[in-house]
């Protein structure tokens, strides 16, 4: 268990692709890179879990119900599915979050069945990507620490944001522990 690496892809979701309801810049280009990086994982047997916002109609962070966000990734419509370029293979789990109405569902935590996933042992590595980072990566991981998996990164080649400016988020991160890698970091480790 000392070597087991987890990778968690974070919300690549139709909605947060280019031309989704909540589109993050630049998610286009990632996917291809992603893919490169799943394909590593899974010949190297790490484990991969996928995140989903999964979101009620009424959810409290829409618009509509007084919160910042446009509608997006409302359970069981296309815009909430993973982005059909996504690499997915077949032995990866799928976690939704954000389910209830009042659930923000930033962090891929909240769905207590990560855990469960991830199994108990905390000299697991921990490795963190997908969109957005200032929002749900940024929250996985931190919460990751805070769950006492301390060897946790962000992959941040492999991460775009909703923000121009990240300078904060990688300081919150780094403050956190959260440690900052790269995919090519990785493929040598």
């Amino acid at each position: 268990m000392k070597n087991k690496k987890i990778l968690i892809v974070v919300d690549v979701q139709v909605d947060f692709c280019e031309g989704g309801a909540l589109a993050v810049s630049g998610s286009g280009g990632l996917i291809p890179e992603l893919n490169k990086f799943i394909s590593f994982c899974e010949k190297s047997n790490i484990q991969i879990i996928f995140t989903k916002d999964w979101h009620p109609v009424n959810h409290h962070s829409f618009k509509s119900q007084i919160g910042k966000w446009p509608p997006h990734c409302i359970q069981n419509s296309v815009g909430a599915e993973l982005h059909p370029d996504l690499y997915v293979p077949k032995n990866a789990f799928i976690l939704t979050k954000g389910e209830s109405v009042h659930a923000d569902g930033y962090s891929a935590f909240e769905n207590k069945a990560l855990i469960d996933t991830m199994g108990l042992d905390k000299a697991v590595k921990v490795y963190v990507c997908g969109l957005a980072l200032d929002y749900c990566v940024k929250a996985t991981a931190i919460d990751a620490i805070r769950h006492d998996f301390s060897r946790t990164y962000i992959i941040l080649d492999l991460c775009r944001a909703i923000s121009i400016d990240n300078k904060s988020t990688l300081s919150l991160l780094k403050q956190e522990k959260v440690a900052i890698a790269t995919s090519s970091d990785l493929m040598s480790d």
